[in-house]
C-alpha cells in the first residue's frame, strides 16, 4: 500500500504544480504583418503569444523579458491561415450511393 501511495500521490500533485506556472511566452518579430483589416501590411510588428493565445500585436514593440524570440523580421506574417479544403471529386465522379 505504501508503494502504491508513493507512486500515486506524486502523479496527482504534478498537474496541480504545473497549473500554477506561468504560461510559455513567445515573441515573434515580423517584418510585415497582413492583419486583414488594413489596406497595407503593418511593418515591424511584435506578436506576443502566451500559452496558445495571441495576447498582443504591437507595431515596433519590444519583447518582454523571459520570452522566446522568433526573428521573422525579413518575412511577411499572415496569422490564422489554415488549409481546411477538401477535394470531393478527387477519386472520380460522385454517385448516388455516395
Amino acid at each position: 500500500m505504501r508503494r502504491f501511495l508513493a507512486f500515486v500521490l506524486p502523479s496527482l500533485l504534478i498537474p496541480i504544480l504545473a497549473a500554477g506556472q506561468a504560461p510559455h511566452r513567445v515573441a515573434i518579430r515580423a517584418g510585415k504583418l497582413i492583419d486583414g483589416k488594413s489596406d497595407k501590411p503593418v511593418e515591424n510588428v511584435l506578436i506576443l503569444i502566451e500559452g496558445n493565445k495571441i495576447v498582443s500585436v504591437t507595431a515596433g514593440g519590444s519583447a518582454p523579458g523571459g520570452a522566446d524570440v522568433i526573428d521573422l523580421s525579413k518575412a511577411t506574417v499572415l496569422p490564422g491561415l489554415i488549409d481546411t479544403h477538401t477535394h470531393v471529386l478527387l477519386q472520380g465522379d460522385v454517385t448516388a450511393a455516395e
